[in-house]
């Protein structure tokens, strides 16, 4: 999957969770600007799949979500105690 992406759709990585219920799940990171374009990337990169790979004959692409990550070392993804402001951002 990774080899149909295209330079411009920012695709960094794909993982695959194949036992995923109800259904398979493909995993694609990439960078976009908003959610709304990282579904639409991802949704047109599996439709891609989709079409040009014999073995996916038969299977088809319900949806494409794309959840919303907090940026490294913010928020759940961070240490303990961690702001979710950057220091030199927050109001004293």
């Amino acid at each position: 999957m990774l080899a149909l992406a295209r330079s411009g759709e920012g695709v960094e990585h794909v993982t695959a969770h194949p036992y995923a219920q109800p259904h398979p799940v493909l995993g694609l990171f990439l960078l976009a600007r908003s959610l709304h374009e990282a579904e639409g990337r991802a949704a047109g990169v599996c439709r891609r799949l989709l079409r040009e790979h014999r073995d996916m004959s038969g299977w088809a692409l319900l949806k494409a979500e794309v959840p919303l990550l907090a940026p490294l070392g913010h928020g759940p993804l961070g240490p303990p105690g961690m702001p979710s402001t950057p220091l030199d951002l927050r109001r004293e």
